[in-house]
């Protein structure tokens, strides 16, 4: 026992006693010294911010790179907000975002979990397909070279592959990012079909916040096609409303020092002001982020909840899920609809089963089936046709967030940023989820290479070979 200097004075006085003095001497002990720490030798050249590998190569995982991976954590291999996205800092940050963002709960109800059963497994590591330069690549090889985190794969609702690397494991959450879409996309059609919205009515007619808005004359129909003129710019510029600032507003990195806008999501949703000059409304598909994030505006409002909660509602507390999810929310608690769901590779491949089988799950409708079947159908490949987006999905098209390859491949897909996949092929009844963290968050090498493995996957899986 250590006693403060406070009770040093009526000891001595007690050591004055003979009868006294054992006493005293027992109380009176050294303070304990402090606990030594061990920490692990950091690297001569990692005397600033790690760098990412260069694309194609194999990645070396958060552990390898030392990343979060002593205590306490020094500088250089530490994961903070401005690196939470940042290669290879993601390789730990998109399996911890609650750790650094702020979460909503999601959760997956009180009924018995839904468990998925074993098939007859199929290794689709030696897997071979074409790569975007006409090369034959290895699915094991991709895997690697994009920074595998995750991978599940179900035919005909049975597991046939199965594998988690980079420290990660079946119970582990992971950021969804892009393929967040699904969610409210997928709700905003469920309040159409019940008749409590109307996908042809102009926004500002369920919004009002949006009256000074470039959303304010456009409808949810083009929301879900991508097909709103709004200008949004992937840059950098201030004060503009861009990539940078759309981050900011979310609360995803600290806004820089001469920053001077939103700091609130919604703030940056009423902030775009401007329609693009060259196209209106419904005339021509465009990807934006902030798209999404308007169609949960109208969900939110209409169910009167948070869209966390509403997804709890409405679809994954009827999954039978093993874990609850969770969604990142910005400063205000509004949640990030187009990036922050966060769940397990088990329960997304659930999530995704349950659209395969036309909404049906768990013994009970979770989807009308007419929306399943909607979703999985695809978009206006006309539409698609005229995009930046046309060399990479020849055929494709877009709907309500999800993404469709052309007729022959018949798949439909999600994506996220960094190589989050969930890849449905309705007729091989195959079902794939994938999440990584692969150094860029878009790119040829990436997103050419996704689509040829993720089909030759369907091909081996449903050939039974």
């Amino acid at each position: 026992m250590y006693l403060p200097s406070t009770c040093l004075i009526v000891l001595a006085m007690a050591t004055q006693s003979s009868a006294l003095a054992p006493l005293a001497a027992a109380l009176v002990q050294t303070p304990p010294s402090e606990p030594e720490i061990t920490r692990v030798p950091v690297p001569p050249e990692a005397t600033g911010r790690l760098l990412a590998q260069p694309e194609g190569e194999p990645l070396k995982t958060s552990r390898e790179l030392l990343i979060m991976e002593a205590w306490p954590v020094e500088q250089s291999f530490r994961v903070t907000k401005d690196r939470l996205f940042v290669a290879p800092y993601n390789r730990w940050g998109l399996m911890h975002a609650d750790a650094i963002l702020p979460t909503a709960v999601i959760g997956r109800g009180k009924g018995p979990v839904v468990p998925l059963l074993a098939g007859v497994a199929i290794d689709v590591d030696d897997v071979m397909f074409d790569d975007k330069d006409g090369r034959p690549m290895r699915v094991g090889d991709f895997f690697a070279a994009t920074g595998l985190d995750g991978v599940l794969v179900l035919h005909k609702g049975k597991v046939v592959f199965e594998r988690y690397e980079n420290g990660m494991s079946r119970d582990q959450p992971h950021m969804m990012l892009g393929a967040s879409a699904a969610f409210p996309a997928l709700v905003a059609l469920t309040l159409i079909h019940e008749g409590r919205l109307n996908a042809q009515v102009k926004l500002i007619d369920y919004l009002a916040t949006l009256e000074y808005s470039a959303w304010r004359g456009t409808s949810l129909r083009a929301l879900l096609d991508m097909t709103a003129s709004v200008r949004f710019s992937n840059g950098a510029a201030l004060p503009a409303p861009n990539q940078l600032a759309y981050e900011v507003a979310c609360g995803l990195v600290p806004p820089p020092k001469e920053y001077v806008g939103p700091l609130s999501l919604m703030e940056f949703v009423r902030s775009m002001k401007d329609m693009d000059a060259e196209r209106p409304h419904g005339d021509a598909f465009r990807f934006i982020p902030t798209g999404i994030d308007v169609t949960a505006e109208l969900v939110r409002g209409k169910e009167r909840a948070t869209l966390a909660r509403v997804i709890e509602k409405r679809i994954w507390s009827k999954l039978g899920a093993e874990h609850d999810a969770r969604m990142v929310v910005d400063a205000h608690g509004t949640d990030l609809a187009a990036l922050g769901f966060i769940a397990t590779v088990p329960d997304m491949a659930r999530f995704a089963q349950m659209l395969a089988n036309r909404g049906q799950w768990n013994g009970q409708e979770v989807v009308p089936g007419v929306i399943a079947l909607d979703v999985l159908a695809g978009g206006n490949t006309a539409m698609l046709a005229r995009s930046d987006v046309a060399k990479l999905l020849p055929g494709g098209s877009y709907n309500a967030g999800w993404w469709n390859t052309d007729k022959a491949m018949g798949a439909a897909f999600l994506w996220g940023a960094h190589g989050q996949t969930v890849w449905i092929n309705q007729r091989a009844e195959v079902v794939i989820v994938r999440v990584s963290s692969h150094s860029s968050s878009d790119s040829d090498f990436l997103r050419y290479n996704e689509i040829r493995a993720m089909d030759a996957i369907v091909k081996r899986v449903a050939g039974g070979t």
